[in-house]
C-alpha cells in the first residue's frame, strides 16, 4: 500500500543510512515531510516522565528502558503526567538498546489517547474502576493512523508532531502481522525503514523494472486496503429509482448535483437507504458511477456532516438564516476509508468502505482550501485520490527509465474495473432500476385494474343495473367486487413491504400513501360489513327495519366514497413515478384507458335498460288477457322488481 509521493525519497535516504536504531529514526524523520501519512505503534509515554528520566510511579525504573512498567493510573490520573505532552516510543531493534522518542501527539491526539486508555485500563478515571483481569494495569500501547503536522526541525530535542486520525489499543496485541497491517491495512513506518536496505540496493530502487511497477500500481484492491476518495453522496433509493425524488425530471446519475440536501437527510425514503459515493465522469456525456457504499457508521457521519453544512429541516438553525454558506444541493465529501467488503457476490453493489475521516467538499473547488493543483484528498489527508491513482498508473510506470511509451488511460484503471458499478453500460443502467421499477409497475398496474376499473364497475352495476330480473345485478356486483378487492390487496401488500413513503412528508408519494391507506381500509370494510348486513323483511314482517336502512346508507356511502377518493389517489400515484415518461404512460392508461372503458360500460347499461324495458312492456301488453290477470301479473312484477332493486 503506498503512503505518500515522498516515499521514494525516504527509501533512498534509508538505503544509505547506518543500521543503528538512532540513525534509522533520524533517517525516517528527515525523509518524511509535513502532510505525509504514516502508521506508528508503540508505548504511549508522558513527556514529564521522559524528561525526569525515571517513572514517577516507580522511580527505580528508567523511563526509556522499561516503559511497560508505567501504570495507566499514573499516565491518565496523575496531574503531572496527564497534563504534559504524550509521545509514542519506538521499540529497540536489539537487546540492550533503549526505547526511542518517535512521535509527539498533538492536543487532539493526546485527548484521544487519554480516552482510549481510560476505556481499556484500570485507573481512577477509567470507565470501570474495578481492577478486572482483562483490563490493563501497566504499559499502555497504541497503534495510530496519523499525519505529520510539524517536523520540529528548529528544535532537535523534540520528535515530529502528528495529528492522529484513528487509534487502537495494542497493549495486549500479539498477532503475527503488525498491528498497522491488521488495523489500517498499511505498513508501520519504522518497519518500512528497517526493510529498505534488505530489499533493494539504492540503484535497484531507482531503476525499477517496468513490469514490476505496472503490477504494483495496477493490482486489484482488496479488503483492508486504505483509500482516499471524493464525490457526491447519493442515497441508494434515488439511485435505484433512476431519477431524483425531489426532481423527477433529473436522472440521478446524470446530475447528482441537483439533489437537495433536504431530500438527502430529511426525506425518509432517502435517509433510511444506504449512502453511496459517486465517482465523477472522466469524459463529457458519461454518467457518474457508483463507486463506494458507506457502512452504517459512515452513513451517520455523512448525515451529521450534511446537517452541519447544509440547509434542511434537520440542519443546524444557523444554516438557513445567519449562515449564508449553507449548501442547498449537491452534497460532496472527501473520505479516508478502509475497504471492508468488495461485495463480489453481488455485482450490483459497489464495495463497502469504513470511513475513518470525512470532510465537506461541496464548495471545495474555488474555495479557500483549493490551491488549484492538489486534489481534496491531498489537501485534507495528504493522500492521492484512488481514482487519480487509477488514471495515472500507466503514465507513472512509463515515466521510469526504459519503460517506453505510456499506455492508454483506458487500461490504467484496471484495478477499479469490476469493483465500481459502471452506470455507462446498458447493464449498469438496468441494474440500478430493475428491482424498484418492477415493484412500481406491479403495484401501479394492479391498482389501476382494481381501483381504476373493477371496483368502480361493480359500484356502477349496483347503482344502474337493477332493471334485470332475478337479482342479476347483485350476483355481478358481488363477484366483481371480490375479484377487484383481491387484486388491490395484492398491490397494497407490495406497497407496504417494498415502499417507505410515510416519512416523506410534503411529497406526492406521502400524500399518495396516506390517501391509499384510507381507500384500502374503506374497501376492506365493505365485504366485512356486508357479511353482517340485516336481512330484508319478508311478506310477514313488512317494511325494512331501521338497522337495515342505516346499513344500506352506510354501505352505499362508504363504497362510493372509496371509489371517489381512489381518483386523486391514483393521480398522485402517477406523479410519484420516477420519470416523466412513466408518469405520462400511467396517466394515459388511467385517464384514456380506464376512463373510456367505464364510460362505455355506463353507456351500455343505459342502452340495455332502455331496450329491456321496451321489450318487457311489449310482452306485458301482449300477454294481458283480462283485468284480473293483468292486475295479478302487475302485482307479481312489482314485487319482483322491488326485491330486485335492493340487497338480499
Amino acid at each position: 500500500m503506498k503512503i505518500s509521493t515522498s516515499f521514494a525519497a525516504m527509501m533512498v535516504t534509508l538505503a544509505a543510512a547506518a543500521a543503528s536504531t538512532i540513525q534509522r529514526v533520524v533517517a525516517v524523520q528527515q525523509a518524511l515531510q509535513v502532510g505525509d501519512q504514516i502508521c506508528v505503534e508503540g508505548y504511549v509515554m508522558d513527556f514529564f516522565c521522559i524528561e525526569r528520566g525515571t517513572l514517577l510511579d516507580n522511580p527505580s525504573v528508567a523511563t526509556l528502558e522499561e516503559p511497560g512498567e508505567h501504570s495507566i493510573h499514573c499516565l491518565v490520573d496523575v496531574n503531572s503526567c496527564v497534563t504534559s505532552p504524550f509521545e509514542v516510543l519506538l521499540d529497540p531493534t536489539t537487546a540492550g538498546q533503549s526505547y526511542q522518542r518517535g512521535w509527539r501527539l498533538d492536543d487532539e491526539a493526546h485527548a484521544m489517547a487519554v480516552q482510549l486508555a481510560q476505556s481499556v485500563g484500570s485507573c481512577s478515571t477509567c470507565t470501570t474502576k474495578d481492577a478486572e483481569n482483562d483490563r490493563h494495569q501497566n504499559g499502555f500501547r497504541a497503534v495510530m493512523l496519523a499525519t505529520i503536522t510539524n517536523l520540529n526541525t528548529e528544535d532537535s530535542s523534540l520528535p515530529p508532531i502528528i495529528a492522529v486520525e484513528a487509534m487502537e489499543d495494542t497493549t495486549a496485541y500479539d498477532a503475527e502481522a503488525s498491528s498497522c497491517i491488521t488495523y489500517f491495512g498499511m505498513d508501520n513506518i519504522v518497519d518500512i525503514a528497517a526493510t529498505a536496505n534488505d530489499d533493494k540496493t539504492t540503484s535497484d530502487m531507482i531503476d525499477v523494472d517496468c513490469d514490476e511497477a505496472a503490477s504494483s500500481t495496477e493490482r486489484a484492491l482488496a479488503v483492508g486496503d486504505r483509500i482516499c476518495t471524493e464525490g457526491y453522496v447519493m442515497d441508494n433509493f434515488c439511485i435505484e429509482r433512476g431519477t431524483l425524488l425531489d426532481n423527477p425530471s433529473v436522472a440521478t446519475l446524470e446530475e447528482p448535483g441537483e439533489h437537495s440536501i433536504h431530500c438527502l437527510v430529511d426525506v425518509n425514503s432517502c435517509v433510511t437507504s444506504p449512502y453511496e459515493l459517486l465517482l465523477d465522469p472522466t469524459s463529457p456525456g458519461q454518467f457518474y458511477q457508483r463507486g463506494w457504499r458507506l457502512d452504517a457508521a459512515g452513513h451517520d457521519m455523512a448525515v451529521n456532516l450534511a446537517q452541519t453544512v447544509g440547509t434542511c429541516d434537520t440542519c443546524l438553525d444557523d444554516n438557513s438564516s445567519l449562515f449564508t454558506g449553507g449548501h442547498q444541493t449537491g452534497f460532496r465529501i472527501v473520505v479516508q476509508a478502509t475497504i471492508t467488503d468488495l461485495n463480489s457476490d453481488d455485482p450490483s453493489i459497489p464495495p463497502t468502505i469504513q470511513v475513518r475521516a470525512m470532510k465537506d467538499t461541496t464548495a471545495f473547488v474555488g474555495g479557500p482550501d483549493d490551491n488549484g493543483i492538489d486534489s481534496s484528498c491531498m489537501v485534507y489527508f495528504g493522500d492521492e485520490d484512488i481514482v487519480d491513482k487509477a488514471l495515472s498508473s500507466s503514465s507513472t510506470s512509463s515515466s521510469k527509465p526504459g519503460c517506453g511509451e505510456a499506455t492508454s488511460s483506458s487500461s490504467s484503471s484496471s484495478f477499479l474495473d469490476g469493483l465500481i458499478v459502471d452506470s455507462n453500460t446498458a447493464n449498469g443502467q438496468k441494474q440500478r432500476r430493475n428491482k424498484l421499477m418492477k415493484m412500481y409497475l406491479a403495484h401501479g398496474s394492479l391498482m389501476l385494474v382494481g381501483w381504476g376499473l373493477l371496483l368502480p364497475a361493480g359500484a356502477i352495476i349496483a347503482r344502474f343495473f337493477k332493471h334485470r330480473p332475478h337479482g342479476l345485478w347483485f350476483q355481478l356486483h358481488r363477484s366483481i367486487q371480490v375479484v377487484g378487492l383481491l387484486v388491490t390487496i395484492i398491490a397494497w401488500i407490495i406497497a407496504l413491504t417494498q415502499f417507505n413513503v410515510f416519512g416523506d412528508t410534503g411529497l406526492n408519494s406521502y400524500r399518495h400513501g396516506v390517501l391509499g391507506m384510507v381507500v384500502m381500509i374503506l374497501g376492506i370494510l365493505q365485504p366485512l360489513n356486508a357479511i353482517f348486513r340485516p336481512r330484508l323483511p319478508t311478506a310477514a314482517t313488512g317494511s325494512k327495519t331501521t338497522a337495515r336502512i342505516v346499513w344500506e346508507y352506510y354501505h352505499k356511502g362508504s363504497g362510493w366514497l372509496a371509489v371517489i377518493l381512489a381518483i386523486p389517489t391514483i393521480a398522485l400515484g402517477t406523479l410519484s413515478l420516477p420519470s416523466l415518461d412513466e408518469q405520462k404512460q400511467f396517466q394515459i392508461a388511467y385517464g384514456a384507458g380506464c376512463g373510456s372503458i367505464l364510460l362505455f360500460f355506463i353507456a351500455y347499461i343505459f342502452y340495455d335498460k332502455k331496450t329491456f324495458v321496451v321489450k318487457r312492456n311489449a310482452m306485458t301488453t301482449k300477454d294481458a288477457s283480462d283485468d284480473n290477470d293483468k292486475d295479478h301479473h302487475k302485482t307479481q312484477q312489482e314485487q319482483e322488481q322491488a326485491r330486485s332493486d335492493t340487497f338480499p
